[in-house]
């Protein structure tokens, strides 16, 4: 009867060395990378000994600057106040018609109705100020940004904008009071009027002016410098003409000048100043 057999071929000395010559030369490490022996496994370098790529191709590099045109809340309130604006070019048509007027005239109305403004002129007014007071926030926050880079925490690109628009809104309204007060006490009723309507159709001129210029900043960051530079430019213009205006408006005699010089130094110089020393101040503290 046979039985089951299993057989054997026993390996000799040559084919356990032989073996273990495969093994050695086979022999698969690839944690830190392709080996860089010659053998027919690899002929590639080890990850780690290859070189790196330190410098891009194409333009300098440039500082990551937070943009607001990413930002949700901030695109939101430009997009809104553009809508405004546009809403009030179509139903403020008369405040519009009265702008040049507004700016440069001196003329007193001969219809004393016409020196009321409707409704329409109001809401157009409001519009425009407003409009005005976001596109500063917009740009200011970006000139912060540029030149005080060090100051900005952890807060939101919208808080930052926020708080810049609050303070614009204060500084408008103190003016606004400023000049009423300056007209009750040193001329009559209509040439505060007159003033008051120069100075506010001279923020309106200013908002006009910033859209596109913040259009462009928000599409092209890298060139905010260049930006900012223009809006000082249009900022100081609208200045100039509310300004001269109010000088031909209190200008009597040559003492008109002296007293013209102290306002120019109390009333339009220092509070920028304080201005930009507050937002620094308002940003270290957010």
């Amino acid at each position: 009867m046979k039985t089951d057999s299993l057989h054997i071929k026993h390996i000799n000395a040559d084919s356990l060395a032989a073996a273990d010559s495969v093994q050695h030369t086979f022999k698969a490490s690839y944690a830190e990378g392709f080996g860089n022996d010659h053998s027919a496994d690899s002929t590639l370098a080890p990850i780690s000994h290859c070189e790196k790529l330190e410098v891009p191709m194409g333009d300098n590099s440039q500082d990551y600057m937070p943009s607001p045109l990413h930002d949700t809340g901030t695109m939101t309130m430009f997009l809104l106040s553009m809508f405004m604006v546009t809403f009030s070019l179509r139903n403020g048509f008369k405040y519009f018609s009265n702008f040049n007027k507004n700016l440069f005239s001196l003329k007193k109305r001969e219809n004393a109705f016409e020196d009321h403004n409707t409704v329409n002129e109001i809401i157009t007014l409001i519009t425009l100020v407003a409009n005005t007071c976001i596109m500063q926030g917009i740009m200011l926050n970006s000139a912060i940004t540029l030149y005080h880079p060090d100051i900005t925490t952890n807060a939101s690109i919208f808080t930052y904008i926020i708080s810049i628009i609050s303070i614009v809104v204060a500084y408008y309204l103190l003016q606004l009071l400023a000049y009423y007060v300056l007209g009750y006490v040193f001329t009559s009723r209509t040439n505060t009027s007159l003033l008051l309507k120069g100075f506010n159709a001279s923020q309106a001129l200013l908002g006009l002016f910033m859209i596109p210029l913040v259009i462009f900043l928000l599409v092209y960051p890298l060139h905010a410098n260049t930006f900012i530079s223009i809006y000082i430019f249009i900022y100081f213009i609208c200045r100039l003409i509310f300004i001269i205006k109010g000088f031909r408006i209190f200008f009597n005699n040559f003492t008109s000048i002296f007293y013209f010089i102290l306002y120019l130094c109390s009333g339009e110089i220092i509070p920028l100043i304080a201005i930009y020393y507050g937002i620094i101040l308002t940003y270290s503290l957010l």
